[in-house]
């Protein structure tokens, strides 16, 4: 059902999960996902999985369009049922206004084309922002990052260049926390050959190492923990970061954290009228190499378009469906993990079986003892009620061979004597 002022996202069915376990969290986790604060997710007990999963997430539709929702949710390779529109005019009114943002890259690269710029190239990447291992302070002091505690305000973050606020090279389009490190993936874009975001490009493609680095702030719900006693987590003294909001990323040639890193992924590179000259999934810098002649043309200013003309409409180009492929793996991982926890269920059921077996054969055996005493009691009193009570003679107790001896010259001594 439609709901007010909100964009709901149906991620799995409802019947699934158990009503009276749904909970409300905003800036939760999806898969993994860092939702932005003003996004609440909600949860619920599994019937089947018997674990507590998200079903549903609502973003507000003064400030997220459905393009914008459907890109983050492909991009962040979240799997959805569907995507259910604000049911509100109002609500409906703010998404038509906010349908003129600029929210694709392509519509950035042609506007970046009638500034007068050439080719527009854009290479996507992954990688380590932030590890839970500390970093030295500016006055010498280990710094933690809370990972599990950090915020995220907003559906997509801006990447800049060695922390230079005035100089952004990119975008971060989804955030995932894993056992205390923070991984991110994002897209460098360049707007014209030569600027920032190209160089970045072709050090990536080249095989350069390049760091990532975190920049986050602090609000009213920030705390600096200051730690100067052995805890058995932290290095000591230190100080822990938590609950701060994390506004950017910035990829530079040695970040804070040394264990951060950037893995370049497929390019994709755009002419002047929008045509799709080149993908490079396998990473290979020589594909792209120039002659000198070529390298010079390229350098040649070239005829922008008036603003009144219309750019040239993007012909698509088939390309291989990796999210899908992802969204399908996960499918199979999640079948897996129910095959798993039936066959558990079905281990625990025959295991209180057997329990209960035993605790039958123990009850049989505690019985038939029980039913062996009466009968031996029966027998006693049987024995004492039928039998004689004198000891016959020829079963008394047999005569030790001195006493048959000694009876023996007795009953010669006795003969001779009469």
């Amino acid at each position: 059902m439609p709901m007010p002022n909100f964009h709901v996202v149906h991620l799995k069915p409802f019947d699934e999960f158990d009503p009276a376990t749904v909970r409300t969290e905003y800036g939760g986790l999806v898969f993994g996902v860092q939702m932005p604060e003003d996004v609440w997710v909600r949860y619920a007990f599994h019937k089947e999985r018997k674990e507590e999963l998200p079903f549903s997430v609502g973003f507000p539709a003064d400030k997220y369009t459905l393009d914008e929702i459907t890109a983050f949710m492909n991009e962040a390779g979240i799997p959805y049922i569907e995507i259910i529109p604000a049911s509100n005019q109002e609500a409906l009114r703010g998404v038509r206004l906010l349908s003129v943002r600029i929210s694709k890259v392509g519509t950035q690269d042609r506007f970046a084309k009638m500034r007068g710029g050439g080719r527009g190239r854009k290479l996507a990447f992954s990688g380590l922002a932030r590890t839970s291992e500390p970093v030295v302070g500016f006055d010498g002091v280990l710094e933690y990052d809370d990972i599990t505690t950090l915020r995220i305000n907003s559906l997509t973050l801006p990447l800049d260049y060695a922390h230079n606020f005035d100089v952004v090279v990119g975008r971060v389009t989804s955030i995932r926390k894993r056992g205390g490190n923070l991984y991110i993936r994002g897209e460098v874009i360049s707007a014209r050959p030569g600027d920032q975001a190209d160089e970045i490009i072709d050090s990536l493609l080249a095989g350069r190492p390049h760091q990532l680095s975190i920049f986050a702030v602090a609000d009213g719900k920030s705390v600096v923990r200051e730690i100067t006693e052995p805890d058995g987590i932290h290095e000591t003294p230190c100080r822990v970061y938590e609950n701060y909001i994390l506004r950017g990323v910035a990829i530079c040639t040695y970040g804070a954290d040394g264990n951060a890193k950037v893995v370049p992924k497929n390019l994709v590179e755009e002419g002047v009228g929008g045509d799709m000259s080149s993908t490079q999934p396998d990473l290979d810098p020589t594909a792209r190499m120039l002659s000198e002649s070529e390298q010079a043309k390229s350098r040649q200013p070239e005829e922008a378009p008036t603003v009144d003309q219309p750019p040239a409409e993007e012909p698509t180009v088939d390309q291989p469906d990796v999210m899908a492929e992802i969204a399908t793996l996960k499918e199979q991982l999640r079948s897996l993990d129910e095959r798993l926890a039936a066959v558990e269920e079905k281990q625990a059921a025959f295991t209180a079986q057997l329990e209960g077996i035993v605790a039958t054969l123990n009850q049989v055996v505690e019985q038939l003892n029980a039913t062996s005493a009466e009968v031996e009691a029966v027998r006693e009193e049987t024995k004492r009620a039928h039998l004689p009570s004198f000891t016959p003679a020829d079963v008394s107790k047999s005569k030790s061979a001195r006493e048959r001896t000694l009876e023996y010259f007795k009953s010669v001594v006795q003969k001779w004597w009469n």
